[in-house]
């Protein structure tokens, strides 16, 4: 990459300097760059509020830091990436062998330091190196929807609809998104056993739980026993309940990496009635990448899922999008538990506003219904953090445990605090 072009890391380290320019160029590997040595200042400026950023968390930033990020990687390198040609399909990117099927490229800087544009869900990920000053972290920048002329006219710090501090675990998470996305999760041969068993108990099971155990093994090896349908019980089991969350937990939802858990929305008990759900039953589960506004006041979600395409043929991991909406549903609440298990429920559903994940996609062998957004699990506090309790909001709801449980869990004092394991090594880089 041409020297004009600096790293997102090696700014940290850089004091300040004359400007120069000269024309943008793209390279025959098909980098771009921009030869206008960025605003060194404003670069160590935002560098240095990255570094006070606690290292276990991820915050949005303000406007003012946003124009210091745009400043530090380079105005014009931008604008070429965002001139790029939009996905053609706003639903899911390509398989392998289809026609438009990609792999999203890392460009490298000098020091280390990588950028992948992903044209579908429109984000822009600069990865530190993990030797450099940012130890590793992320940033992920979310532009806005619209053509590359109505983008080029809002201000710099106009252009995002989300800037996001990501940590070394979280950046590790993308990495494997970005080259197991569009990728078969099975053989020929594997299908077809899988199809001949199903068929004899009549059950359709899917590989969207293949996805989720392979993702957690390749970010922290054998620690990760991800599985499974629930990751709540599996948060329980591995003694990090802290790290399920809920809408009544965390409001602002998953961060990218988190592991999101869904259920079925039922209709109405009776007409005129809310929709119906509990949150025992799961159906999928996946893998978030990242958020942007929709019309009318809904969010698309970019996840990256398995267990996608038809039940019948080779199972998928798929980079497609689900519209997320809030909604008032009565929800049955447990009353009596043995173990896991609901003996008995409240003669009163609760109404409670949840999350509900809609789209015209269906997962392999469902219908395109939609899905009650049971949880997540926090990626940060599943592999980074110390053991942690279930919280009377998160992982001992009261639509987990009942109302008895719930209060229990709520009037309990909180542990000590116990010291945190190191981080675990992000995975090996796939060059392409």
């Amino acid at each position: 990459m041409p020297a004009g072009y600096r790293s997102f890391g090696t700014l940290h380290s850089h004091g300040s300097s004359g400007m120069r320019s000269h024309d943008a160029e793209t390279t025959s590997q098909g980098e771009v760059s921009d030869a206008k040595v960025p605003d060194r200042l404003a670069a160590a400026a935002f560098l240095g509020s990255l570094s006070a950023h606690a290292p276990s968390g991820t915050r949005r930033l303000a406007p003012s830091d946003v124009l210091q990020l745009q400043r530090s990687i380079g105005n014009r390198a931008v604008r070429r990436l965002i001139h790029r040609a939009p996905a053609k399909d706003d639903v899911q990117r390509p398989m392998e062998g289809m026609p438009g099927y990609k792999m999203d490229a890392a460009w490298a800087g000098p020091e280390g330091d990588r950028f992948v544009w992903d044209e579908f869900d429109r984000t822009l990920t600069i990865f530190t190196s993990p030797q450099g000053p940012s130890q590793g972290k992320a940033l992920q920048l979310t532009y806005k929807q619209g053509t590359p002329e109505e983008i080029e006219k809002l201000a710099p710090e106009d252009r995002y609809t989300s800037v996001e501090v990501l940590s070394p675990i979280r950046a590790a998470a993308l990495e494997f998104l970005r080259t197991e996305q569009g990728k078969y999760q099975e053989t020929e041969a594997d299908r077809a056993t899988r199809v001949s068993n199903a068929n004899a108990i009549g059950k359709r099971t899917t590989l969207c739980n293949a996805h989720t155990g392979k993702f957690g093994s390749v970010l922290a090896g054998a620690k990760a026993n991800l599985g499974g349908f629930d990751p709540r019980a599996e948060s329980i089991k591995a003694k990090r309940a802290g790290a399920f969350h809920t809408l009544e937990s965390h409001p602002a939802g998953p961060k990218p990496g988190d592991i999101y858990s869904c259920g079925i929305v039922n209709p109405p008990a009776k007409d005129g009635r809310l929709r119906t759900a509990n949150f025992f039953t799961t159906t999928h589960v996946g893998v978030f990448k990242s958020r942007r506004p929709g019309p009318g006041g809904v969010e698309i979600w970019t996840v990256v899922d398995g267990g996608q395409g038809t039940f019948e043929g080779r199972q998928e991991t798929r980079e497609r999008t689900r519209i997320f909406v809030k909604e008032r549903l009565e929800v049955a609440i447990p009353k009596k538990m043995a173990g896991a298990e609901v003996k008995a429920w409240e003669n009163k559903p609760e109404e409670i506003e949840c999350g509900v994940l809609k789209s015209k996609l269906a997962d392999a062998g469902q219908g395109a219904d939609d899905k009650l957004l049971r949880g997540w699990l926090d990626i940060d506090e599943y592999f980074g953090s110390a053991p942690s309790e279930a919280t009377s909001s998160g992982a001992s709801n009261r639509v987990f445990v009942g109302n008895a449980a719930a209060a229990a869990a709520a009037a309990a004092p909180p542990p000590a605090a116990a010291p945190s394991p190191a981080a675990a090594p992000p995975p090996a880089v796939v060059s392409t």
